[in-house]
Order: structure tokens, then C-alpha cells, then sequence
């Protein structure tokens, strides 16, 4: 934008907009307006006009259509995504999660008291049809993996060894009316392990929170296993001292 059209009163802004209502660039014209800004980053004022010029307001079905197939064209190749290969950093996740909280919870969520109906679910099943299954779906990671039988009783020593705590918040399985999660600190998939020293006991979902969760999209929030010794004993008739 330039320094002019910055500096234009109230009042020839409002005249502009009724002069211009109604009234549509040719598709030449827009191509040419494409072709200008393309690559060209938007400032945080105007990112803050277009987000006020559309508060409030929601395409049609034809231009979603419309808005989905130019997308769908734009990256039928995954390598021409801006994002193809990249990961957020840390700290970039960090501050979507801050920003995000509390905003898409209860009366806040677009769907709050909503319920698609018999038709848009049918739509929808139809839609992801064998898409997100097996090695389609992003989390895809091999398929399942046997665990060794001594799973189990490790599971149990982990649970007494955190004193049926999460170690992440600090609730109790008689709080949360369930048993603790035993999370692998290090995948199972990649390390094989089952030693105490690889397993944490977190909680499940209770209040809206999923500490378990948490920790698999999170790996650097994940508490360490406790540092100190407690003895085990009456397991399938195994009794030692375990570090924890």
C-alpha cells in the first residue's frame, strides 16, 4: 500500500468503497494483480485490514469449490508445497499451542451445539474413503509391533514405582478413576526397550487435559523416570530392587 492511499481520510476511504460496490475486476485484471503481489509478503497492517475486512464473513459454496480445486491444482505435487519437508521448530509450535488455547473449547468452537447432518457425515466417510488408513495416514509408522511378553508385569512395576501418579501433573489414578498410561520415553518401534528407565506413567484425558497425548506430540516436555530406588515384590513371583 502506498504512503497516499495510507494516508486517506475516513471519509474518501468510504467514498472509494460505495463507488466500488458491486463491481468486479475482469479475470485479466485479477490474473495481473496475481502476478504483481505474488511473492511479495503482506505487511502486519494489511495481514490486520484483511482480517477485519473479513471478520464475520464466509465464501459461498461455489467459492470454496472454487478456492479447493486451484488449491488441490496448485499442490498435486506434494514437492510444490512451501512446507514440503519442513517441520516447525520447537519454539514455533509452541507459540501455535499458546495461541490456539482456550479459543476452540466449548461455546468458543464454530460447532459448538452443531451436528452435521446424516447426509454431510455420509459426504465426509465418503470422502476419506481408504484415504488415512494404513500407509496413507501421516502417523503411519510401520504397522503394529508384538510387545515381549513381560510387558505386562513391567507395566505394573512402572505404576507402583510413580506411586499411581502422572508425572507430568500430579494426578492420581484415584482421582482420575482410571489406571496411569505407561509411556515410552524413547518409541518402542526405534528402541525395543521396556526397562523402567525408558517408561513413565502419565494420565489420560480428564479436564481437557491428555498428558499422555501431550508427551507423543511433545517429546521435550515428557518428565524423566523418578530417581530413586523402591522395592517390587509379588510379581508373577519376582521380587528386586529396581531403580526408578
Amino acid at each position: 500500500m502506498s504512503e497516499a492511499a495510507r494516508n486517506r481520510s475516513p471519509e474518501t476511504r468510504a467514498k472509494n468503497s460505495e463507488a466500488h460496490r458491486g463491481k468486479r475486476h475482469s479475470p485479466e485484471t485479477r490474473a495481473k494483480m496475481s502476478d504483481v503481489a505474488r511473492g511479495k509478503p503482506k505487511s502486519a497492517e494489511h495481514r490486520q485490514h484483511i482480517a477485519e475486512a473479513m471478520r464475520g464473513k464466509h465464501p459461498s459454496a461455489e467459492t470454496r469449490g472454487k478456492m479447493s480445486a486451484a488449491q488441490q491444482k496448485r499442490f498435486a505435487d506434494p514437492v510444490n508445497h512451501p512446507l514440503y519437508g519442513k517441520c516447525h521448530t520447537i519454539e514455533t509450535r509452541a507459540k501455535i499451542s499458546e495461541s490456539r488455547r482456550g479459543k476452540c473449547r466449548g461455546s468458543d468452537n464454530h460447532m459448538y451445539g452443531k451436528h452435521h447432518t446424516a447426509a454431510t457425515k455420509r459426504k465426509i466417510s465418503e470422502a476419506l474413503q481408504g484415504k488415512r488408513r494404513g500407509a496413507n495416514n501421516s502417523h503411519w509408522k510401520g504397522g503394529p509391533i508384538p510387545y515381549n511378553l513381560l510387558w505386562p508385569e513391567q507395566r505394573i512395576r512402572a505404576r507402583n514405582r510413580d506411586n499411581y501418579t502422572c508425572q507430568l501433573c500430579g494426578i492420581t489414578e484415584e482421582e482420575l478413576g482410571e489406571q496411569m498410561s505407561v509411556h515410552r520415553i524413547r518409541p518402542f518401534r526405534e528402541s525395543a526397550d521396556n526397562s523402567l528407565s525408558n517408561l513413565v506413567c502419565l494420565c489420560g484425558n480428564h479436564s481437557g487435559n491428555n498428558c499422555h497425548i501431550r508427551c507423543e506430540h511433545h517429546p521435550e516436555v515428557c518428565p524423566e523416570p523418578r530417581k530413586h530406588w523402591l522395592l517390587t515384590e509379588g510379581l508373577s513371583g519376582v521380587s528386586e530392587l529396581q531403580m526408578s
